[in-house]
């Protein structure tokens, strides 16, 4: 996945697009930021993933799993990428903040800065919550990353044993797929 980046980035350049340095660049859902080195070369930089507002860490580690992660999820269902920006909005019910491996995923149509997701508890009955943004959902629990993808429609349940997606007529369940199976370990 490494190389396929830096191969996206060469490829770029050599198509004439110039990065600047302070530039945030979207690959899948995460953003990174170029930033200049002392010898004049761009660095990439990411989120750490340890606090709001972003902490960046010099590397793209966690994009490239994410990214890796995401891609996979979206082929064991045979449907492309949808990826949302860590920026993007997602409807959390009151009930998510206390679970951290327990939860239930839905995505409708994304709009504007709103993703589409709505996150919560597994058994919440709630229907409505609060807007926060994907990172600040990740923040509270990295497990929903590997389904950020997923285009509008799907459904995903996870507990900490288990998770099932469902997407139109396609059920995935961690019981019967090595990949989701895998995920519950995330």
């Amino acid at each position: 996945m490494l190389d396929w980046l830096r191969q996206y980035f060469l490829a770029a350049v050599a198509a004439g697009n110039s990065i600047a340095p302070g530039e945030h660049i979207q690959v899948g859902w995460m953003l990174v930021e170029a930033r200049s080195e002392a010898d004049g070369s761009l660095a990439l930089w990411e989120p750490d993933f340890s606090a709001m507002p972003i902490v960046w860490t010099r590397g793209v580690d966690r994009t490239a799993w994410a990214l890796a992660q995401q891609r996979a999820v979206c082929d064991a269902l045979n449907t492309a990428p949808a990826f949302p920006s860590l920026r993007d909005g997602a409807v959390v019910s009151p009930g998510f903040a206390g679970t951290r491996d327990t939860f239930m995923m839905m995505r409708g149509e994304p709009k504007g800065g709103n993703s589409g997701w709505q996150v919560k508890q597994l058994k919440d009955p709630a229907k409505e919550g609060v807007m926060l943004s994907l990172y600040e959902v990740a923040l509270h629990t990295r497990a929903v990353l590997p389904y950020l993808a997923l285009p509008p429609g799907a459904v995903v349940a996870r507990t900490s044993v288990a998770v099932e997606i469902e997407l139109g007529r396609i059920r995935l369940s961690s019981k019967d797929h090595a990949l989701l199976a895998s995920l519950v370990q995330v």
